[in-house]
Formats: C-alpha cells, sequence, structure tokens
C-alpha cells in the first residue's frame, strides 16, 4: 500500500511533467491511500486548473 498526497494524486488529473510516471505508477500500485484532507485538497486543485482552462 502506498499513501499519496495531494501533489501526487493531481498529476493523475492535471497535466504535468512527470504525469506519465505517477500514472505508471498508479496503475501498477496494488492499493493507494489518501487522506480525507487530500480529498477535500484535490478538489480545490481540480477546480482551479478548471477555472484556468476557461
Amino acid at each position: 500500500m502506498s499513501y499519496w498526497d495531494t501533489s501526487a494524486l493531481a498529476k493523475l488529473y492535471v497535466q504535468e511533467a512527470d504525469s506519465l510516471a505517477f500514472e505508471t505508477h498508479a496503475a501498477n500500485a496494488p492499493n493507494i491511500s489518501v487522506s480525507e484532507t487530500g480529498r477535500l485538497e484535490l478538489r480545490a486543485v481540480l477546480r482551479g486548473a478548471r477555472q484556468r482552462v476557461h
């Protein structure tokens, strides 16, 4: 099991230079744990990314 913080999770949803490496790791990880705070923070990151696009 691996624990991912918000910055690691965001790489799966917001394209960054090392996103592909994180996607590969996530695809091969049997379990990924995330804190409840991380879920809330990720929502804010995605909301901000969506606003920058529109």
